[in-house]
């Protein structure tokens, strides 16, 4: 009798786990689809009112929800988007949750500092000294973060600081090393 509820116990165990991936999976879809068919024309950023037609495929909610997210974190919320996918999948085939831990690290840096540097480098021209919240990527997270980092390391400092951050990530992430990095990069310039 108590193999049968052991085996029982683990089956729904199992069982468990395969709902919540499929539907981490599920939101993380939705999530990215509302950020992908954003329009400032929808509720809650226009003169819409809750109830008309949204231009979002996700309707009212995708609207509501990819308004915010822009808002907040900008366009970090694709990283977000991404690691709920890959989360779900994990949780959905089983994996030990401590595969995670490397994914998130490196949708973490890249979420925050590439939205970031996009917003240092497209600001070079610009006669203000610190990114205004008009020209942020990164949403009010992002404002934030660059007016810290350009007003104690300076616009060229922070996007140096921003650079590194995203050039670590991507060589600890993958199989690159910084040296073939820097041939290819040195050969490219020689090419042209």
């Amino acid at each position: 009798m108590s193999k049968n509820n052991s085996k029982e116990t683990v089956h729904k165990k199992t069982r468990n786990k395969e709902i919540l991936g499929i539907l981490i999976i599920c939101f993380s879809v939705f999530l990215l689809l509302s950020l992908m068919t954003y329009s400032e024309g929808d509720w809650p950023g226009s003169s819409k009112t809750f109830g008309e037609p949204t231009e979002n495929l996700t309707g009212q909610y995708g609207a509501f929800i990819s308004f915010y997210i822009f808002q907040y974190i900008g366009y970090t919320g694709y990283f977000l988007a991404a690691f709920l996918l890959v989360a779900g999948v994990i949780i959905f085939l089983h994996r030990g949750l401590i595969q995670l831990i490397i994914p998130l690290i490196f949708i973490s840096v890249l979420g925050v500092f590439l939205p970031l540097l996009a917003t240092l480098v497209f600001e070079i021209g610009s006669e203000t000294t610190i990114p205004g919240s008009e020209s942020s990527y990164g949403g009010i997270l992002g404002v934030l973060m660059a007016y810290g980092m350009v007003t104690y390391l300076g616009r060229i400092g922070a996007t140096l600081v921003s650079l590194a951050a995203v050039l670590i990530v991507v060589v600890l992430s993958t199989n690159l090393k910084p040296s073939t990095l820097l041939e290819y990069t040195l050969g490219a310039v020689k090419r042209c």
